[in-house]
């Protein structure tokens, strides 16, 4: 299961699951539910308890108790780390005698900063390793998170580039829960008659918690506005990132160039692009199939505008060089050029590079 360590096995007896992630937790609870549990008998057989609410006494209580309406039963309990230590060695020893008919999830919330392991107490954290599993909810990493919510998306069935996954990123940033969130809002926007996730998606509708998004660093580069440009680039790549972070940016800045190129050669050749939703007759075998003109702005009006007015600032002769430029940058970034330079370096100098052709 993407985001919780391996090991997992949603029909033990007792599970401990932690993390920041409400999402990836509750997928663990969702499935030792689904596997314990059939659906007529999810009502009377789910309980679900808040420990500090509860107490010691409320959940013992529950955890010897049987259901006259279920064969099995479930019980999840909430912030069992929140309980006093006295009352969590109690719970300990009460865990060795649970009913073989009975599952039991503990459910906990940590901070994305801590370091410190599950969060309960050594007594009960020993009963539960003992008698089940300690399992942890883990968001991914820096480097894993376009692939990872691509991969979400596949399981949705919608397929999603990884360039669109890094842009989506780019805009979100690295909450696993909001990610989740907003990439179920993208899904509804896109229809089931769509397969594919565009970046036209995503700048429709995506909402996130970094201050400067991708989309606002190539426009600015598309207005040739260094000054603005560079202003951005530290939202989006900062100077501690992991080493590679810096290509999916690349790809994003690549992107934009080709689009720009191709509006401005459809509108030297005379066509009207705005309300034109496919290439003119003549055109699919000389348009890209990847960053294609109207597949990114996809007949929207004022996308259309937009690559239309940036291409205004670039004549054929700079948007060759545009192309030479991101092609070194790439080696530099992939370490196959004789310059040597950081990431963010490397990405400062291209887009001065392409402000000022």
């Amino acid at each position: 299961m993407a985001g919780v360590s391996s090991g997992f096995d949603p029909s033990k007896q007792i599970t401990l699951i932690y993390g920041s992630a409400s999402g990836l937790r509750q997928r663990v609870v969702a499935q030792v539910v689904e596997t314990a549990l059939p659906p007529e008998e999810r009502e009377w057989g789910l309980t679900v308890l808040d420990a500090p609410e509860a107490g010691l006494e409320g959940i013992v209580g529950h955890l010897r108790s049987g259901s006259l309406m279920a064969s099995d039963r479930v019980l999840v309990v909430r912030a069992a780390d929140k309980l006093p230590a006295a009352a969590q060695r109690q719970l300990a020893a009460a865990l060795r005698q649970v009913p073989a008919e009975t599952r039991v999830v503990f459910d906990c919330e940590v901070s994305a900063e801590s370091r410190g392991g599950a969060p309960v107490r050594p007594d009960l954290k020993s009963a539960i390793a003992d008698v089940g599993q300690i399992v942890e909810a883990a968001p991914p990493g820096d480097r894993e998170l376009p692939g990872w919510i691509a991969q979400e998306a596949a399981a949705r069935g919608k397929r999603m580039p990884i360039p669109v996954a890094t842009a989506f990123v780019g805009i979100v940033g690295s909450r696993v829960d909001l990610m989740l969130g907003e990439l179920d809002k993208l899904i509804t926007y896109v229809g089931t008659d769509l397969q594919d996730i565009t970046i036209a998606d995503v700048n429709e509708v995506v909402c996130g918690e970094k201050e400067s998004t991708i989309f606002e660093l190539v426009d600015a580069i598309g207005k040739r506005d260094a000054r603005s440009a560079l202003a951005i680039l530290p939202d989006l790549l900062p100077a501690s990132g992991v080493q590679g972070a810096a290509i999916g940016l690349l790809g994003m800045i690549s992107r934009q160039i080709r689009v720009i190129w191709q509006a401005q050669a459809l509108t030297k050749a005379g066509f009207r692009l705005e309300g034109m939703s496919k290439a003119p007759e003549g055109w699919d075998d000389r348009l890209p199939k990847d960053h294609n003109f109207f597949t990114t702005t996809r007949g929207r009006s004022f996308m259309v505008q937009k690559y239309c007015s940036q291409a205004r600032n670039f004549t054929d002769v700079q948007l060759v060089r545009a192309m030479i430029r991101i092609y070194e940058a790439e080696l530099t970034l992939k370490g196959q050029s004789e310059r040597r330079m950081d990431d963010r370096l490397a990405l400062e100098t291209l887009i001065v590079a392409l402000c000022r052709l």
